[in-house]
């Protein structure tokens, strides 16, 4: 494993220098013929440079050692370790820092999934229930349209049509008053009180069959 021969300078000119040298190390794990040896070279230097940037007391020359560990390809890794490097610096105000944020899911990550998981449960639990009030609704409806006799489900079917108690009257040759009679029962018997309600529950009947 690689390891720092000296601690980070206190200048930062010297610093980036310190982060390029052990950044070149990666060059030396291409001409490895051995894989498993490369992979060993890639992650001591990754190590080394992540450990390099939470000993900066600079921001910028952090962020510096992190893009030359490549995080991109290891955050997943070393979630922690990022969580505790933005929470380091979350106080400090760059539009560097708030970039790196932003290509680093993992402070959001497990919040928005649990979101998505929690939306998704609650839409189901809520179609649920929606479609066991909706059956209940509907045997409801139809129990009460079996109470309907004949003649009142002749009227009922053509106030669906949207028929004027006039029209009824004309079109079932009855009276006027034969035909409100006739309204105000199934008002009565469907708990309904206008035109309106009877279309807003029974719009998907058809109450002739």
């Amino acid at each position: 494993m690689l390891r720092f021969l000296t601690p980070p300078a206190k200048n930062k000119g010297i610093q980036l220098q310190q982060i390029n040298q052990i950044a070149a190390y990666l060059d030396s794990a291409s001409f490895e013929t051995s894989p498993v040896i490369s992979d060993l070279i890639r992650s001591g230097v990754f190590e080394n440079l992540r450990a390099f940037a939470d000993t900066c007391s600079n921001h910028m020359v952090s962020l510096y050692a992190l893009y030359k560990s490549r995080f991109e390809s290891n955050y997943q890794q070393n979630r922690q370790y990022y969580k505790d490097f933005l929470l380091k610096w979350k106080n400090e105000d760059s539009i560097y820092l708030e970039e790196f944020r932003n290509k680093i899911p993992i402070q959001k990550s497990n919040w928005l999934s649990f979101r998505i998981l929690l939306f998704g449960a609650v839409l189901f639990i809520a179609g649920f229930f929606a479609n066991r009030l909706f059956k209940k609704s509907w045997q409801r409806n139809q129990n009460r349209l079996k109470d309907l006799t004949v003649q009142e489900r002749k009227v009922f079917s053509m106030i669906m049509e949207g028929k004027t108690n006039k029209e009824i009257s004309e079109s079932l040759m009855v009276s006027l008053s034969t035909v409100k009679s006739h309204v105000n029962s199934i008002y009565s018997k469907l708990e309904i009180n206008s035109r309106k309600d009877a279309l807003n529950l029974f719009h998907h009947e058809n109450p002739s069959n």
